[in-house]
Formats: structure tokens, sequence, C-alpha cells
């Protein structure tokens, strides 16, 4: 069997829509930062011209080489039905091979991920056969893998993917993934995440987590997973960090922002949790949370010990890797790129 491999200058694609351009920002100047003279494809999905002149700007800055592909919501009509939790350009990933056809090979990254270190043992591995290379999903919510008849560790996150495109396109994949999108016996939670696990199954070579790090939740993670320097950080759920303040691990976030050599639009960031109006509010709020846990009502004492784990849990790891890496960044010199309203 041939190995697949790459040795044309490292080849990142993202995708999103206008509410991402803060994110598509930030990731592209960690992605260069990081990996000098990578070329960023980004597919917009209603982008303005405002951003994409900066996405630009941010390249030539840098020394890096940008493509800035206007996108027709066409390519992914019917695809996000009753989906509203997402934003549709995440659909786009599927249709790469079909936008980028003289594509060999490209490593997708989500636009809500930051990189922290060299992506190139992804972009010279060998692939062979496989069809990605992808981080197995550490969520231990079973559903959505144990409904495509999946085991846990075999089902996995579509944040980062190293995808083998000239395979994708001749055996079809987009196409199948699409299929399975559009098939109402097929809705799944996950969406295009798990129409990628099913038509890719048994053809995905298993990264290491430090390859699509959440930025929350580590109870998740075992004790080896939690003691490795991650490499991509994903922030993961609706919690992101150029929407809220307080969010976890939004110091490395601010900082790769601070550190671009332009000035991002000001952020209208909103805390996360709304201060409570007066103390009859707290006093319920309080009331519910701890008697409930005490009862064991819906679960709220293992959320509640698990949440305490967490918080501690990604304390220790901010401290280990997250500040020494936010120290660094903000003694490069680089002039500010951010400022909020």
């Amino acid at each position: 069997m041939a190995e697949m491999t790459s040795t044309g200058p490292l080849h990142v694609v993202t995708a999103g829509d206008e509410n991402y351009a803060p994110g598509i920002l930030v990731l592209a100047g960690s992605v260069w930062r990081h990996n000098p003279g990578a070329r960023i494809t980004v597919l917009g999905l209603g982008l303005s011209d405002a951003s994409a002149a900066l996405m630009r700007e941010l390249a030539a800055a840098m020394g890096g080489e940008i493509e800035v592909l206007a996108t027709d919501r066409a390519a992914v009509d019917g695809l996000a039905a009753n989906l509203a939790r997402l934003s549709v350009a995440t659909f786009l990933r599927i249709e790469i091979p079909r936008l980028l056809p003289d594509v060999a090979r490209a490593i997708y990254l989500d636009s809500d991920m930051v990189v922290m270190g060299s992506l190139a043992p992804l972009w010279e591995m060998g692939l062979g056969q496989a069809l990605i290379a992808a981080v197995p999903d550490p969520s231990t919510k079973t559903e959505e893998f144990e409904a495509l008849g999946m085991q846990a560790g075999e089902y996995v996150n579509s944040g980062l993917l190293v995808m083998n495109l000239d395979l994708w396109r001749a055996e079809a994949v987009g196409e199948k993934c699409r299929a399975f999108l559009t098939d109402p016996e097929q809705q799944r939670f996950q969406a295009d995440q798990s129409a990628i696990n099913a038509i890719c199954r048994h053809r995905v070579v298993a990264l290491p987590a430090r390859w699509n790090f959440w930025s929350r939740s580590h109870s998740v993670y075992d004790e080896s997973e939690l003691a490795e320097a991650p490499v991509v950080v994903h922030f993961v759920g609706a919690q992101k960090p150029w929407l809220y303040s307080d969010v976890p691990a939004e110091a490395l976030w601010l900082a790769e922002a601070a550190a671009l050599p332009v000035r991002l639009p000001a952020l209208q960031r909103r805390p996360l949790q709304k201060a409570r109006r007066h103390a009859l509010a707290r006093a319920e709020h309080w009331l519910r949370r701890h008697v409930y846990a005490a009862l064991g009502i819906r679960g709220y004492r293992a959320r509640k010990a698990r949440a305490k784990v967490d918080a501690e849990l990604l304390r220790l790891w901010e401290a280990r890797f997250i500040a020494p890496h936010v120290a660094a960044t903000s003694a490069s010199g680089a002039p500010p790129g951010i400022h909020a309203r």
C-alpha cells in the first residue's frame, strides 16, 4: 500500500461566516506564527469585504499566503435543517474536495481553534489509504457514536482533519456525506461530524489528543493526555472567546489576538454569566442548585462534582501550558491587535 504524504507548502483550510471572522483571523495568525509560509484557504460564507480584506492584510504582514474563497449558500442548502445551534459554514468541510479540486491534501481546522506549535508532523505523516486523520472525540455522551454502531475511541472530532482529498474525490466521500445528512433516517445531533464518521469509518488514522485539545471539560481526558502539551486548542461549544468574557482558556485566545500585526474590529464581549438582579434571585438559585444536588435530582450532584473537577483541572492545565505560552506571545513585541468595548 503506497504511503500518501505531502511535501509542498503546508496547507490549512478553515471555514466561517461573518460571526466567525475574529476566530478566523486569530486562527490564521497562530498558524503563521508557528508555521511560517503556510498556505491558508478560507471558505467564506457571507464574509464581509472588510473582513476578507483584513485577512489578506494579515497574510501580507506575516508573510503568509491566503485565499479567501467566497462560497454560495447553495453549497450547503438542505444540510442544516433544524440545526440552528450550528453555523451553516461548518458544513463546508465536506465540500473541500469539490471547492479545491487541485489540492491533494489539506489540514482542515475549525475557526474556533488556536495553534500553539508546528503542524508539520500532520502535514508529513503517511495516510496510505486512510481518508482522514483525526482525534477521537473525548465526549462522555455515548448516544451519538452508539447510534452509528461505533465504539468509544472510534468516533472522531471533526474540528481537525488531515484530509486525503484525492481519495475523497475518487470515492465520492463528500457526496456520500451529503447523502447521509439529507437522509431522514440519519439525523444526528453532531450532523456533519457524524456523517464524516459514518462514511470514513475504518479508514481513519487516530491522532493523540494534543492535536485537538478542548479548552474546557478536562475531566474527559486521562492523566497522560493532560500531561502532554497541546498543539491545537479547540474552543468547543457556544462559549467563543470573541463573544464572551471569562470563558475557559480565554487568555490564550486574547494573547494571540493581541499579537496580531493588524487590529481586530472592536469586540463586544458579553459576560458569560449575567449577574443576578437581586438577592432573592441569588437565594432562589442557590436553593435550587444545592437542594437538587443533595437530593440527586436530575443529575445535579454528579454535574456539580464534575464541574468542580473540571475547574481544578483547567486551573492546573492553564498554569502548566497556557500561561507560559501567553507570556512568550506577549513578549514577542508585536503591536496590540485587539481592543474591546
